[in-house]
């Protein structure tokens, strides 16, 4: 069984200021997962590119922790309206949170 994960997307084209905030975004979902030792970024986190970031989880007991940390950090670099979250290991029909 696959590990679970989490897609987010921002908009493919976007402006500099918000690939910036994306980006550092990442930054700080990547130093708190990985030291927690909770998952991975397994996307490139200094590249913008089509606005979309996977991050894996090491284990399904982390699902809620590492939900809850998108959402927060979402929140802290407004953009909770510029972000769509979806489970990425879970069919089309029923991966959106």
């Amino acid at each position: 069984m696959a590990k679970p994960a989490f897609e987010i997307q921002f908009p493919p084209t976007a402006a500099p200021e918000l690939m910036h905030r994306a980006l550092n975004f990442l930054e700080d979902v990547y130093r708190e997962i990985e030291a927690k030792s909770i998952g991975a970024v397994e996307s490139d986190i200094d590249h913008y590119a089509s606005g979309r970031f996977v991050v894996r989880v090491s284990s399904a007991r982390y699902l809620g922790q590492v939900s809850s940390l998108i959402s927060t950090l979402l929140g802290q670099h407004k953009l909770r309206n510029d972000a769509t979250v979806t489970r990425a290991d879970r069919s089309k029909e029923g991966r959106a949170l």
